[in-house]
């Protein structure tokens, strides 16, 4: 089988060659096969015969997402948001700790999601629910009245190389979004053991004119997590959404 692999940021393909005639089974057409992996979609390889059928099941997960999230957030004035929640060790104690918050985490990898729940499970948090989303599916898939009063990310991928930058979740267009499903006094927090992203970061916020960095903010709530624990450094910022100008 030859394999393809297709980011699901832009239709340009890129080709991981496994055999001689994987270049010229692309440019005629002829591939019988492909695997299709999609940028932000780690929870495994799928197996599928066209683009088409890749597209269409992007499309189900969304609808049944859409479905999910107005169900789920049916009376819900605000949420506390962690993106890239991974097993959930910060966010179940964030949330252990903060009883009057609603709390949702959303992770790519179904693993994570599913380890994330029987922490939650067993701690019985009504106020904490985990999803599997990507950052751009779930704020599609917010009910338009439901705003963020938080969004934390912690460590996410830096994408060092320069030609990867462009995947990296801090950008102009995710910190409109942000602004768009946010109310003046909501908070951005970012960590990142990864300084040149931070700095990225810091650029990026600071050029913005929805959102101040202030460093007399602290950070939200602090719990070690495994991964904390192997870091010698890291840097964190609290970023606060400005009232609009009169």
């Amino acid at each position: 089988m030859t394999i393809y692999l297709l980011s699901r940021k832009c239709k340009k393909t890129s080709f991981f060659l496994r055999n001689k005639d994987f270049s010229t089974s692309c440019r005629n057409g002829t591939l019988s096969s492909c695997v299709w992996w999609s940028f932000g979609e780690n929870a495994g390889v799928q197996y599928m015969d066209t683009y088409d059928e890749y597209r269409r099941s992007v499309q189900e997960r969304q609808v049944i997402l859409d479905q999910t999230c107005r169900d789920l957030f049916d009376g819900i004035e605000s949420i506390t948001l962690e993106i890239g929640c991974g097993h959930g060790h910060w966010l179940v104690a964030y949330a252990g700790a903060h009883p009057d918050e609603f709390c949702v985490g959303i992770d790519l990898k179904t693993k994570r999601i599913e380890r994330a729940l029987r922490k939650s499970e067993r701690l019985r948090l009504e106020n904490l629910h985990f999803l599997k989303a990507e950052a751009w599916e779930f704020l599609q898939a917010m009910p338009p009245e439901l705003k963020l009063e938080r969004v934390i990310v912690i460590f996410p991928d830096p994408w060092p190389k320069k030609r990867h930058h462009k995947n990296r979740l801090i950008q102009p267009r995710f910190l409109n979004a942000l602004e768009e499903r946010t109310a003046p006094g909501a908070q951005l927090c970012f960590r990142t053991d990864h300084q040149p992203y931070f700095q990225w970061a810091v650029e990026h916020i600071e050029s913005h004119p929805a959102w101040q960095i202030q460093q007399e903010v602290p950070w939200p709530f602090e719990n070690e997590t495994f991964f904390q624990k192997m870091l010698k450094r890291y840097s964190s910022l609290v970023a606060v959404k400005a009232a609009p100008s009169k």
